[in-house]
């Protein structure tokens, strides 16, 4: 994230801070907080607006966001911003513009750039075995061909909502299960959670006979 700030007749000038989720690359399931610091007097009493865009890969334009109420925390025409979790697409470059009017009428400005980073991508798990006998047979579970450009990925093993393994490694240690219920036919949910390093997941489930 590169955060700039300009003072259109140089006299209201004010800088940004990121406070949570900060970087080039954010989680779009996490809250974004921007606080705004005015350097001089001219700030005083002015009124400010927030303005979103987003970039339009195809035709390489800044397109206008509507700031709905639902999307944050703090109103548009606050001197700080806090957008909620889950308001903004994963995968796309913002521009976040606070527009500040001073009571002489002069204007100043300050601009953060970010992208919302996409899940991993691109790969699948598998199970050593489809089926086996409750803590007897040994079953191995790994994942192959993730990618992402904000590594290193993670991936956490689960039977259900019990922990298997977690790390960095896309293969859990051999694991002995319990057997399955009659009224489920015996099968169990192994679930994998493939996590970036900004926090973004993605989901994969299997389901083997136990």
């Amino acid at each position: 994230m590169q955060p700039t700030a300009q003072g259109l007749k140089l006299l209201v000038i004010f800088l940004f801070r990121c406070f949570i989720d900060c970087g080039a690359s954010v989680s779009a399931s996490n809250k974004f907080r921007v606080t705004s610091q005015c350097v001089n007097s001219a700030c005083n009493g002015s009124v400010y607006e927030w303005r979103l865009k987003m970039l339009n890969e195809s035709s390489s334009a800044w397109q206008n966001v509507t700031i709905f109420p639902n999307m944050t925390s703090t109103p548009v025409n606050a001197s700080n911003m806090i957008i909620k979790q889950n308001t903004l697409p994963s995968g796309f470059k913002f521009s976040l513009m606070l527009v500040a009017r001073s009571l002489e009428g002069s204007e100043g400005f300050g601009m953060v750039e970010f992208q919302t980073a996409a899940a991993p991508h691109g790969g699948y798990c598998r199970s050593s075995a489809t089926e086996g006998v409750a803590l007897e047979t040994e079953f191995e579970f790994e994942c192959l061909e993730w990618k992402d450009t904000n590594l290193p990925i993670t991936y956490e093993f689960r039977e259900g909502n019990d922990p298997i393994s977690y790390g960095g490694l896309p293969k859990c240690p051999p694991t002995k299960l319990p057997a399955g219920k009659v009224d489920d036919d015996y099968k169990l949910e192994i679930v994998i959670i493939i996590k970036n390093s900004v926090g973004v997941t993605v989901a994969e489930h299997l389901y083997i006979k136990v």
